[in-house]
């Protein structure tokens, strides 16, 4: 999980590990993260000394740290090592107390002399996978492996109202390739989506009833066809307010049904930022167009989505087959909206979550590749004032 983290692709080999070593990057590195916050002292590593001593940002001098690194020993590692079989995963817990690991120089200036501990090493579960392009249509299909996509992977679990709600989420590397980890013990469904670089988008593919740890193995993800290729689109409004214009945190999350009976309804990635979170503001922001600007705080958002039936499989370590979620000619969506309290995970508003759609008579909002469809205004009240 370090690894994956740190952008580092390549599974360490099986075997016995004695000893780690990290590796910090030099102040006068070439080149670093573009977010530095220790450009200001013209390094890559610094701290921030006591208020009471000012509060000043130094440059922290390092020892061998870049070259040699941090060294773990055996000795400081639980049972002298790690070993790992193939397909292994381990969690290492790193003690690092940084405060005490700074120390002040006599000119002034700050140094790492760091001494860390490894401790509760374990084996910890993943799920991994990869996302395969289906080329041709029937008997004839095949799959081949993607050069340069982006693919959205979620981790879900169904609730009690039959809604799949995300536990973790991950984009794929550019070859379509996943791993999430550490994984919690468990049964989860998987949801992708995916679009190239050349703009076709992906319809979602859903892998029911897959255990920690397991090996996914190739996820196929059917192209778009016809003459547009692109997303479905679908705008909408949301508004907010009790006795006064009232400002709540709302998350969206597009939904398909994936049952024959609509008893379960996953959560759809979406290209974009997924799930769509924002706050909505009083009607005379700049931006903002609410359709009652009486007393109304409100945000007018856009989902861009795969304008197409999911195909679901439920999973096999033998090869999971997949096939459409329905035979409808209409590709089906409801939108689930949250209210939370800025600034906190509490629920806002009452009720506190609301969805597009649910009271038509097909119970569905109808989306069609490059044509925009509009959702039902969802109106929250009672909600909570700003904190």
């Amino acid at each position: 999980c370090a690894l994956a983290t740190l952008g580092i692709l390549d599974e360490l080999p099986a075997g016995d590990y004695g000893q780690i070593r990290l590796h910090l990057l030099a102040n006068d590195a070439s080149e670093g993260p573009a977010e530095n916050a220790c450009e200001a002292v013209d390094g890559f590593n610094c701290a921030m000394t006591a208020e009471l001593s000012g509060g000043e940002l130094k440059l922290l001098n390092l020892s061998s740290q870049a070259n040699t690194g941090i060294k773990i020993p055996p000795g400081q590692m639980p049972d002298g090592g790690l070993s790992l079989e193939e397909g292994e995963s381990a969690n290492i817990n790193i003690e690092f107390n940084a405060c005490r690991s700074i120390v002040e120089q006599g000119n002034g200036g700050l140094r790492l002399k760091p001494t860390l501990h490894a401790g509760e090493i374990g084996v910890v579960d993943t799920l991994s996978g990869s996302l395969v392009k289906v080329v041709g249509e029937g008997e004839e299909a095949t799959t081949e492996a993607f050069t340069d996509v982006t693919g959205l992977v979620f981790l879900e679990q169904v609730d009690e109202g039959g809604i799949g709600r995300v536990i973790m989420e991950l984009q794929t590397e550019p070859d379509g390739s996943f791993n999430l980890c550490p994984v919690p013990e468990g049964d989860f469904d998987v949801v992708a989506a995916a679009k190239d670089n050349s703009g076709v988008t992906y319809n979602a593919t859903v892998t029911l009833g897959v255990s920690a740890g397991a090996a996914i193995g190739e996820i196929p993800m059917v192209p778009e066809t016809g003459t547009d290729t692109g997303p479905g689109t679908i705008n909408g409004e949301v508004s907010t307010t009790s006795g006064s214009p009232s400002t709540a945190v709302i998350v969206l999350s597009p939904l398909q049904d994936v049952s024959s009976d609509a008893s379960m309804l996953m959560t759809i990635p979406t290209f974009g930022e997924s799930p769509l979170t924002f706050t909505t503001v009083p009607h005379d922001t700049d931006g903002a167009v609410c359709t009652d600007t009486t007393g109304t705080n409100c945000f007018n958002y856009t989902l861009m989505v795969p304008a197409s039936d999911p195909q679901v499989g439920t999973f096999s370590a033998d090869g999971t087959e997949y096939a459409p979620a329905n035979d409808s000619e209409e590709v089906e969506y409801q939108v689930l909206a949250e209210a939370f309290v800025p600034d906190t995970e509490e629920a806002n508003c009452d009720p506190s979550s609301l969805i597009a759609d649910e009271d038509d008579a097909a119970n569905t909002l109808a989306v069609t590749a490059g044509t925009p469809v509009t959702a039902e205004r969802l109106d929250f009240t009672g909600c909570a004032g700003d904190p």
